[in-house]
């Protein structure tokens, strides 16, 4: 959760047990923003109304930096301000 709570956004942790994990599975709540993780490492940052799989996608073994901005990027999205590029 590197760089959520440096952006003041509360958030949740689930866990499930699908192998897969679909948009259905992690994007809920009032904010309608989820962050999914899945078996194969692969992080994905999506909002429900969003047509495509993901918005942003990066992978668990990323360098730090690179996680630490998925996690603002997941708090800006949520606050209506633009992503930061990686």
């Amino acid at each position: 959760f590197f760089g959520i709570e440096e952006e003041g956004v509360p958030y949740i942790l689930k866990f499930l047990e699908d192998e897969k994990i679909d948009k259905e599975s992690y994007v809920n709540g009032r904010f309608e923003i989820g962050i999914g993780i899945n078996s194969d490492g692969e992080i994905l940052l999506n909002q429900k109304k969003y047509t495509k799989k993901y918005i942003l996608r990066e992978n668990i073994e990323s360098s730090k930096r690179n996680l630490r901005i998925f996690g603002q990027n997941a708090a800006r999205l949520l606050k209506g301000l633009p992503l930061k590029k990686l």
